[in-house]
């Protein structure tokens, strides 16, 4: 996402939080500290420190934060979503999904370490990233919002989707293919919450948030990248008045829910930050 596009209070709570996060990954990376695995560390690391915003723990933090919860106490769960993030970035470019050589400019895992490295680095990154959360999950809440976001019925759903290529009927039928992205950013949301003993109101409201604004995100995303089997062959209008209204729709459950302050204001504005860079890309064409 480009920084133009953002505002000043969303970066400066970027900004805020950023070295933290750095020092909490690199702290909760997972090694195998022996010189037969120097392949596998250096892949890990090649996955998480390669570029990226942390746009994920940046949302975990200002979740508890808006529950009125220390942000520091979210950085364990903060650093599990960039674990499970990077994982499922290793995933997706592997040859027999997505096949991608590249990513944030630099090669994929696979191409600079070797497919089988690849796995075994996206799985070591995915198996921390549920040891991080057994870790932190107090209330007992926590693990099976979890397994459901990352499973058979959440973004590994979502992957098996995307190996179809089908095309959705309609811009109302879009849920489905947009698992992959719904499920991991409602996660990012609702895990230091469900974590610290939010209400589950708060829960609930933070939920929707993340539903609404990763199916405007996923939507918006298809759209610039012209990807007519997920966009399903709908005019722009259509498409930014469907993303607009997730928008609202993801600002408005916050509204309702939350007060004024800082980390509520980096949530909505993190949502018009996803508007407006699609509508800088769509002006640029």
């Amino acid at each position: 996402m480009k920084d133009k596009v953002m505002s000043k209070v969303l970066q400066a709570f970027m900004q805020q939080h950023r070295l933290a996060i750095e020092t909490e990954l690199e702290r909760r990376l997972p090694r195998g500290n022996m010189p037969q695995l120097k392949a596998l560390d250096d892949a890990m690391e090649h996955a998480l420190f390669t570029g990226g915003k942390r746009m994920r723990p940046v949302l975990c933090l200002a979740s508890a934060s808006v529950c009125g919860f220390a942000p520091a106490e979210a950085l364990k769960v903060a650093a599990a979503l960039e674990f499970l993030h990077s994982a499922s970035l290793i995933f997706d470019d592997l040859p027999c999904m997505d096949c991608s050589l590249e990513r944030r400019g630099e090669d994929t895992v696979h191409v600079k370490f070797g497919e089988g490295v690849a796995v075994l680095a996206g799985l070591a990154l995915l198996n921390e990233t549920y040891a991080l959360l057994a870790q932190a999950d107090g209330t007992g809440a926590l693990m099976g919002q979890a397994a459901q976001c990352i499973g058979a019925r959440g973004m590994i759903a979502g992957q098996c989707l995307d190996l179809r290529h089908e095309r959705a009927p309609s811009l109302d039928d879009l849920e489905a293919p947009y698992l992959k992205t719904t499920a991991l950013l409602k996660l990012s949301l609702v895990a230091a919450p469900l974590s610290l003993g939010a209400p589950g109101a708060a829960v609930e409201a933070l939920a929707l948030y993340g539903q609404k604004l990763g199916m405007a995100y996923q939507l918006l995303d298809d759209e610039l990248d012209q990807d007519e089997s997920t966009v399903a062959g709908a005019d722009l209008a259509s498409v930014l008045g469907k993303a607009r209204a997730w928008i609202e729709e993801a600002k408005g459950a916050l509204a309702a829910r939350f007060g004024p302050g800082p980390a509520r204001d980096a949530l909505c504005e993190f949502a018009e930050s996803v508007w407006a860079r699609a509508l800088q890309d769509v002006r640029s064409r």
